[in-house]
């Protein structure tokens, strides 16, 4: 690698940000780029650094070989994660492979009940297997109620798909960032992520237990609160949160509403001899009560910032600056609020890489 060659990133920050995340949380879009450019055979591949340019990935091509450093020329211009993720969708394209994975995934609404003063949940039933004790798993839900798809129609969709999307990264390099920024946001607009809270077992079925919060009038909130038993919904993509990191000393646990879900599966789950510490940014100190209907592991520090304040980042700065040494950390809270928490971590308590799982679940508009 000759970084000499190439112009700095003047945001080491948001360099960093991207590169931690895009190793943590898009791994098959980084093994794409590789296969992509002239490393067919290649197993796994991590990005080293990102230039103004393009980026250096380091690439395996079996578990034992020594890594290959290559260089990527960015196509885009504009935002550095939408490059990278540009590099990645195009390959995936090419190699026709979907960008939802093919993961498409039909459940049948069993009903809801709230389980809080905002939390909703919803129990559903599908055909596939439900993975068992998995914090942080979570699908990205069609907002739309249907019937499931014969094969036949199923199969003339994909083909469908695939043309479109060949279409679609063909024309994207040619269009204005503003214009791309539109567009993708009109493709996702429809769909939501929402976490496996619970799977549980009811007369040999399997019940999936799916929290979502609500908070006011939002597209998401209103397609869960109008679901009937018996509707037919589906998703079509899945993703879980890395959280092995929290297996060992003094971990930090940080959420707001939307990521509770994850906290009280990781709680029931708790794998670590050292109880966690647990800071919940809430609008409503009512929403204590879904945290209250478990039994947290013995000795978790709980604590409560309301998310109103004015100051919000410097309260959970001050409050994290106040506790004993922090070994890990994961949370999920608002995009600019998770940045800020994300650098305090790296910067004053040496939470690297790994250690420092920090994520913007959403983004204030």
């Amino acid at each position: 690698m000759n970084p000499k060659q190439h112009t700095p990133i003047t945001d080491f920050d948001a360099k960093i940000d991207i590169i931690d995340h895009l190793n943590d949380d898009h791994q098959t879009e980084l093994l794409a780029i590789a296969q992509a450019h002239g490393h067919a055979d290649a197993c796994a591949a991590k990005l080293l650094d990102i230039f103004v340019e393009g980026c250096y990935l380091a690439i395996d091509s079996s578990p034992n070989a020594t890594e290959t450093e290559v260089w990527i020329p960015f196509v885009l211009r504009g935002d550095l994660e939408e490059q990278i993720l540009y590099l990645a969708y195009s390959a995936m394209v090419k190699q026709g492979k979907s960008l939802h994975h093919n993961q498409k995934q039909y459940f049948e609404v069993l009903g809801q009940t709230m389980v809080s003063p905002h939390m909703l949940r919803l129990y559903l039933k599908t055909s596939q297997p439900l993975p068992p004790n998995a914090p942080g798993f979570a699908w990205l839900f069609s907002l739309k109620v249907l019937n499931a798809s014969p094969n036949g129609d199923s199969e003339k969709n994909s083909l469908i798909q695939r043309w479109f999307q060949r279409i679609f990264m063909h024309v994207l390099p040619h269009l204005s960032q503003q214009r791309r920024e539109k567009i993708m946001f009109s493709m996702v607009k429809d769909m939501r992520y929402y976490t496996l809270r619970k799977v549980e077992y009811r007369e040999d079925n399997e019940i999936a237990w799916v929290d979502i919060y609500l908070h006011g009038t939002t597209a998401g909130g209103e397609w869960a609160k109008s679901l009937q038993k018996g509707d037919i919904i589906h998703s079509t993509s899945e993703y879980t949160e890395a959280t092995d990191h929290l297996h060992q000393g003094q971990t930090l646990l940080m959420a707001d509403e939307t990521s509770l879900p994850t906290v009280m599966a990781l709680l029931e789950n708790w794998h670590n001899p050292i109880p966690p510490i647990l800071i919940n940014v809430l609008q409503d100190e009512a929403e204590h009560a879904y945290i209250n209907q478990i039994d947290v592991p013995a000795g978790t520090g709980l604590y409560y910032i309301d998310s109103n304040s004015a100051f919000l980042d410097q309260a959970i700065i001050d409050l994290i600056d106040s506790l004993p040494k922090i070994e890990a950390a994961w949370a999920a809270l608002e995009n600019t609020l998770a940045k800020k928490i994300r650098k305090h971590l790296r910067e004053n308590h040496q939470l690297l890489g790994t250690k420092n799982r920090v994520k913007g679940y959403w983004t204030k508009r």
